[in-house]
């Protein structure tokens, strides 16, 4: 078993303010991150099944300009069409396991592609958390 400990803060100014911290106990967990670029626009993660997904959290950083992260996309299985993906995705839950029916594919694309000369590239994280099937 591996244990993530997760915490989430949302305050206004002067307003209310939620937070929320749990440690979830999951059998296994996959971490690992890609750049796309000029080089590579595109690119697909297929995770092999390996349990129940219980926590999916994509997190996309710029190297370059503000508005790079608008032109990155993504979708997760075969169907439906690209989501811009300007801002942390964090899923969490039992429902999870509905978007990894067999394996999890992921992909992600820069549109417009950056051109010949850009030196901007967006670095994206994923991480999932993975409970025993039941």
């Amino acid at each position: 078993m591996t244990e993530i400990k997760l915490s989430l803060n949302a305050q206004i100014p002067g307003g209310p303010q939620i937070t929320a911290s749990q440690a979830l106990e999951l059998e296994s967990y996959k971490y690992f991150d890609i750049t796309l670029d000029k080089t590579q626009d595109k690119e697909e993660i297929t995770l092999s099944k390996v349990g129940e997904l219980n926590l999916l959290l994509i997190k996309a950083t710029s190297t370059l300009a503000k508005d790079s992260l608008s032109k990155l996309s993504y979708k997760i299985g075969d169907a439906g069409t690209f989501v811009g993906l300007d801002a942390p995705l964090f899923l969490l839950g039992t429902w999870v396991s509905s978007l990894a029916q067999n394996d999890l594919k992921i992909s992600f694309k820069l549109e417009p592609k950056p051109t010949s000369d850009s030196k901007d590239s967006v670095k994206v994280e994923i991480l999932t958390g993975w409970q025993e099937a039941s």
